[in-house]
């Protein structure tokens, strides 16, 4: 699918050999292109978008009049499927990609030549101008990248040049800085590649090298945790580097909190051990020691004590200073899966695999509520920042907010296709955050139950999640190994009101503006 430079017009291509143009308006067929052969793989807008450049496995590629829906063009030579485009900048030129191991430039203009680039070893999978249109990136899976200098050698009356970039895996996407210095390229280890275009020099944007299972953020810096066992701090910044690692778990490491001034770290094991972390010293305090799995834990928002949970079906609360336990909370009959203390300290919720939900008094561990669901697992529970309601996910992919003095569910969100698996209310209370299974973000209104809009999308299922302190962004962490960082910058009413159409409002990631921060080995 492309978007047409204007955003007024979308055009979709398909395995039924065909492309459609649409009316982002009334989203009715504007008209249908027709003329390959086989699966349509790639479609282009000219600049000014006049022309639509669409690629096919009949290994050919095609110019179409974008207005008048008619075929101008079929340049051939591609020898195998052809799987990328690229239009220059001026509408000059456009590159193609194929899986016979080449680049083609196509010259549009009266008189123009057809260059054939053969640096690559294998097929190429995705070509990108430079925003000056001068040089030409390109990607293999080959292991290479190559930067040709398509308008030197024009000028002097040679054939283009490339410098090669070398990785440890097949490449299979790549992108330009916007002032034209680097390039940006995705490789099949999830790792993401910068390079300086001009020297060559690498940057690696790497972290955990298993799966993370949980995050948290505090002020510019955010914690995560990963089966990897161990610990990292990233500075919350667009190049998201990775400050510092705390080392010492024997095991995968589930879940992590920040005391709420900042200076310390709980973190809590598959070995039955939550770990209190001094950050300035990057070193363990303190170990408490459970009869069973840690599975989640929460400071209390003096930051004097901390409550955690154990797959052996209790929670315990701690006094952090003294390392002490102050209570067991007793009364699931399974294993629990997060905890949770109330904004005004006084309650703590614990949640189950034994489709419960528990409220404690955070005082002396006297079971206060419970709040009972069907016949599936509580995955997440979150307070609300005026401590009334609570917020649980769940396996039957359903959530459900709560009055937690009543007892009652006030009203349940419906909308992911498999586990609602983490739960966050923004800091403001207007908004319910949400992550899945299905890989997706979400986030939704708690009032009415309505899902305001898909915030994002992971690589597999999505296991925590955590709001900025000031509201402005979520970051969530993935089984596919990477924190990403996204902001909704759009009033979520205001982009209801310009909705038409629950589909409308799922396919303007542009109006969203959601972005993604490759904090890990997130694709760029």
């Amino acid at each position: 699918m492309a978007w047409s430079p204007d955003g007024k017009r979308l055009a979709s291509g398909s395995r039924d050999r065909t492309v459609t143009v649409w009316d982002a308006d009334t989203w009715a067929a504007l008209g249908v292109l027709i003329g390959h052969d086989d699966s349509v793989e790639a479609l282009a807008w000219s600049p000014d978008g006049d022309r639509l450049a669409t690629a096919s496995s009949d290994r050919t590629v095609r110019i179409w009049d974008a207005e008048m829906h008619a075929e101008l063009t079929v340049l051939t030579g591609h020898e195998l499927p052809v799987w990328a485009l690229a239009w220059s900048l001026g509408r000059r030129q456009l590159a193609s990609a194929s899986d016979d191991g080449t680049v083609r430039v196509w010259s549009l203009a009266p008189g123009g030549r057809t260059t054939e680039l053969t640096g690559h070893r294998a097929s190429v999978s995705a070509v990108a101008w430079s925003p000056d249109g001068h040089r030409l990136a390109s990607v293999s899976e080959d292991r290479t990248a190559l930067v040709w200098n398509i308008a030197e050698a024009e000028e002097e009356g040679d054939e283009p040049q490339a410098r090669k970039l070398t990785s440890l895996t097949p490449l299979s996407c790549v992108t330009w800085s916007p002032d034209g210095r680097h390039i940006a390229v995705g490789d099949d280890d999830c790792t993401v590649r910068i390079w300086d275009a001009g020297t060559g020099e690498e940057s690696l944007l790497i972290g955990h090298t298993d799966s993370v299972n949980g995050i948290a953020w505090h002020g510019h810096r955010i914690a995560t945790v990963s089966r990897d066992r161990t610990v990292a701090i990233w500075d919350a910044t667009p190049r998201g580097s990775q400050t510092g690692t705390l080392l010492g778990h024997d095991d995968s490491v589930q879940n992590v909190s920040w005391s709420p001034d900042g200076t310390s770290l709980a973190t809590a094991s598959q070995n039955g051990t939550a770990v209190i972390w001094d950050i300035a010293q990057k070193s363990a305090v303190a170990t408490l020691r459970h009869e069973g799995a840690v599975s989640d834990l929460a400071w209390s928002p003096d930051g004097e004590r901390l409550v955690t949970a154990s797959r052996g079906a209790a929670a315990r609360i701690w006094d952090v200073r003294g390392r002490t336990q102050l209570a067991v909370l007793r009364g699931h009959d399974d294993e629990l899966t997060t905890v949770s203390w109330s904004p005004d300290g006084t309650r703590i919720a614990t949640a189950s695999r034994d489709s419960t939900t528990r409220i404690w008094d955070a005082l002396d561990g006297t079971e206060l509520t419970v709040l009972r669901g069907d016949r599936y697992w509580i995955g997440g529970a979150a307070w609300s920042p005026d401590s009334r309601y609570l917020a649980t996910s769940s396996t039957d992919k359903a959530l459900c907010v709560w009055d937690t003095h009543r007892g009652t569910a006030v009203t349940t969100l419906h909308g992911h296709t498999d586990y609602a698996w983490r739960v966050a209310w923004s800091p403001d209370g207007r908004h319910l955050a949400t992550v899945s299974w299905d890989r997706t973000v979400r986030l939704w209104n708690p009032d009415d139950g309505r899902e305001l809009t898909v915030v994002g999308v992971h690589d597999d299922q999505v296991n925590g999640l955590a709001w900025h302190p000031d509201g402005s962004r979520l970051a969530t962490v993935s089984r596919d190994r990477s924190v990403r960082v996204w902001e909704p910058t759009m009033d979520i009413e205001t982009l209801l009101r310009r909705a038409r159409s629950r589909v409308f409002r799922r396919l303007t990631d542009s109006e969203r503006r959601s972005f993604l921060l490759p904090t890990t080995r997130a694709g760029v």
